[in-house]
């Protein structure tokens, strides 16, 4: 008996010995995840599986956005939206798609509550500006944005690309509830990848297209979340997608030359605007576009920039370390 209580004993330690040790091997890892970049990947990884916000079972969206400026008055969204280098049919169709995001407008018409309309589809060239237009449209309204790229819905687990939608956008839609004065912009290029009107074999994009339509519905959004999204194949987009209560199709053209200047010219003062002593080097490179780029578009602005540090470095206004 007295030897069945000794190896009972003896069973005991083992036992505390290895849960003490495997508690020690926990902390460290835990350690490991929250102060290594590589640890909070992994830990990223294995929240998303359980269906978590982020990597600490929170809710926090602050990487996700970009710096705000709520609160802008509906006058200077409305004159922001008249200076867009874009035609004055889809200036008029941003403003009325877009401006029940902002709180000044939605408090004085009441009918802007309710929103018809969940954003606008940009469409049109490769080139011609539709992701700078709607990265200058959430500039103008001082929005909270928030780029999602469709290839970071898709999983090789079955049904988590669509759980993968709602991981990225509940937490910005519940966000935008708390958060009624400020607007929330959803911005994504390549639309045409999630919203093609076309069936695969195994379900899964007809799933993702399914649930992301059912998060753009206008009724069930609050009026300062918006979703601008691009593409340069309208024909493929699902007119699912393109109705009253989800989004307005908006074709954006190639700038008229003088649009194109200001467009170089804000993009050029922001990167080299406090090392141009001289602006005739900015005006003489400005000018040169037409003959330089047949094609005129915004995606032509790092042409301009390098052209533009050749020309600062040759006149000695800048030098390499300016660019570091």
């Amino acid at each position: 008996e007295k030897q069945k209580k000794e190896k009972w004993k003896q069973f005991g330690m083992d036992v505390l010995k290895y849960v003490t040790a495997g508690t020690i091997l926990l902390g460290g890892a835990a350690l490991y995840f929250s102060c290594t970049k590589a640890g909070k990947e992994m830990a990223q990884t294995m929240t998303n599986h359980l269906g978590l916000k982020s990597a600490d079972g929170s809710n926090k969206l602050e990487e996700k956005f970009a710096n705000a400026k709520p609160k802008v008055k509906r006058e200077e969204v409305l004159e922001g939206i008249s200076q867009m280098p874009i035609s004055g049919s889809a200036k008029k169709a941003c403003r009325n798609s877009l401006i029940s995001a902002n709180a000044d407008a939605v408090s004085s018409i009441e009918s802007l509550k309710k929103p018809t309309s969940s954003g606008i589809l940009l469409y049109g060239l490769p080139g011609v500006g539709k992701s700078y237009s709607a990265k200058q449209l959430a500039e103008i309204f001082g929005a909270k944005v928030a780029e999602l790229d469709v290839n970071n819905f898709k999983d090789a687990y079955v049904g988590e690309s669509t759980k993968n939608i709602d991981r990225q956008i509940l937490p910005i839609i519940n966000e935008a509830l708390e958060h009624p004065e400020t607007p929330y912009f959803i911005i994504m290029d390549e639309a045409d990848a999630l919203l093609a009107d076309t069936n695969d074999s195994s379900g899964t994009n007809n799933e993702m297209r399914s649930i992301f339509l059912q998060r753009m519905d206008a009724e069930n959004l609050p009026p300062n979340l918006k979703y601008i999204l691009t593409t340069n194949f309208p024909e493929k987009i699902t007119p699912a997608a393109i109705r009253t209560g989800r989004l307005q199709a908006i074709k954006i053209n190639n700038p008229k030359y003088d649009n194109l200047k200001k467009i170089y010219q804000d993009f050029i003062n922001k990167e080299f605007g406090n090392k141009l002593e001289n602006k005739d080097d900015l005006k003489s490179v400005i000018d040169d576009i037409s003959s330089r780029y047949p094609l005129l578009g915004p995606a032509h602005t790092k042409a301009v920039k390098d052209e533009l540090v050749d020309v600062l470095f040759a006149s000695n206004t800048i030098s390499k370390g300016d660019l570091e």
